[in-house]
């Protein structure tokens, strides 16, 4: 059996959209020979997971188990914290 340790790192791209909002996923499995995973999610606005539409985050891989990969990690994701935080799309915050 191979260790988690000597497993090379995997990158790959997705795209989903997500009330009506077009995200990019970039998902490193193995992060830097490691057992930690890092996603990284970019949206042209805010999201529920982040103010900015940018989010880099990094997580154990066995927190991902339970998830088909890693769009439908962060689409669940997304969907719980809209939930909780009563989301809507027109949230973005104005100058005046």
């Amino acid at each position: 059996m191979q260790s988690i340790l000597s497993e090379q790192p995997t990158l790959s791209e997705h795209s989903i959209t997500w009330e009506r909002i077009k995200i990019k996923i970039i998902h490193v499995k193995n992060y830097s020979g490691t057992s930690m995973d890092w996603i990284n999610v970019i949206a042209p606005e805010s999201l529920p997971i982040t103010e900015t539409g940018y989010l880099s985050h990094f997580t154990h891989r066995d927190n991902l188990t339970t998830f088909t990969d890693a769009p439908d990690f962060v689409s669940q994701w997304l969907d719980h914290e809209a939930k909780k935080q009563k989301w809507s799309t027109n949230q973005q915050l104005t100058l005046f």
